[in-house]
């Protein structure tokens, strides 16, 4: 059986999966007690970069799945 989500749905999946790992990389910058803030900053600016990224990548992705 062949079940596929809609290519609306699929193109926000995508973009999510790309995002996902920011919270894995937050978790350990609050555990320690002295953490250098440039640490934070460096997370906090890979959040829109990550997205810039992410976005055209779901869209290509999307668009091949609509020519096939």
């Amino acid at each position: 059986m062949n079940i596929r989500l809609p290519q609306e749905q699929q193109s926000v999946l995508a973009l999510g999966v790309c995002t996902r790992n920011l919270g894995a990389a937050f978790a350990p910058l609050y555990s320690v007690a002295t953490i250098d803030e440039r640490a934070i900053v460096t997370v906090a600016l890979g959040v829109p970069l990550q997205t810039i990224c992410a976005e055209p990548t779901s869209l290509s992705f999307g668009h091949r799945r609509e020519n096939r």
